[in-house]
């Protein structure tokens, strides 16, 4: 729902570099050992994609989120 607060781990690989990780809400072998990422869904500082993923999912479930450039960083973000 639009404003509720959402806690999740993530990790971030891109495709154009086979794979490299570019961001993640943990640093050790797993979830467990980190700070969830927090944020209100529609907070316009998240991508796009993420605040439309979180609509879609239920509490407790995993998932793949596959994102295209157009729902990721805006160009600015992106350092483009």
């Amino acid at each position: 729902l639009e404003g509720s607060v959402v806690a999740l781990h993530y990790l971030a690989r891109l495709n154009e570099r086979n794979g490299a990780v570019f961001a993640a809400s943990f640093d050790g072998p797993g979830p467990s050992q980190a700070k969830p990422f927090v944020f209100e869904v529609g907070d316009t500082r998240v991508i796009r994609a993420l605040n439309e993923a979180v609509l879609t999912i239920s509490e407790g479930s995993s998932g793949l989120l596959v994102v295209p450039p157009h729902l990721g960083f805006s160009p600015e973000r992106r350092g483009a």
